[in-house]
């Protein structure tokens, strides 16, 4: 899933920039994409830079995490609201610092309807909406307790290793 999680970024990043380069709305863009990998963990949004940072869109893989799409339009504390307590000062930070002309990214952990913390990793950019006239943040999050088991057993089987070491060499 890794692989294709990292295919369909750079899927991602190649049709928002011929997106913007064709002036194309960019919801509808996200909104094709996101249909093209509704079989991952991958979910996409848009939001307002402004006031609210209202959600201009969210795709339907929010489901994977148990919350209703609908949720993010109606109330725009959802989304903050859902960040786990001691995550939220340093991603609203982040967010802030966020600059305009580069891309940024932030993990942290995220409510899953059922109780539950999943640590998601949230990549974003800006581009000026035309239709709108206004800057909007657009991004990927995707799932990282899938390469967090990685890393662990990673470091577990190494940590054996050592140890097979250690009474190899004595």
């Amino acid at each position: 899933e890794l692989k294709a999680l990292s295919l369909a970024i750079n899927m991602m990043g190649e049709e928002l920039d011929l997106a913007l380069r064709e002036k194309i709305n960019i919801e509808s863009t996200i909104y094709q994409i996101g249909k093209s990998i509704s079989n991952t963990s991958i979910v996409l949004y848009a939001r307002k830079t402004q006031g609210t940072r209202a959600f201009t869109f969210i795709s339907d893989n929010i489901n994977n995490y148990g919350h209703a799409v609908a949720s993010f339009y109606k109330d725009a504390s959802y989304w903050p609201e859902h960040i786990h307590p001691d995550d939220r000062e340093r991603v609203s930070s982040e967010i802030e610092q966020a600059n305009v002309q580069s891309k940024s990214q932030v993990s942290f952990r995220f409510k899953k309807a059922d109780g539950s913390y999943v640590w998601l990793r949230d990549e974003r950019s800006f581009y000026f909406n035309e239709q709108q006239g206004e800057l909007e943040m657009v991004g990927v999050l995707t799932n990282q307790n899938e390469e967090l088991t990685l890393a662990n057993k990673y470091q577990e089987l190494y940590q054996v290793i050592n140890e097979i070491a250690q009474v190899i060499i004595i």
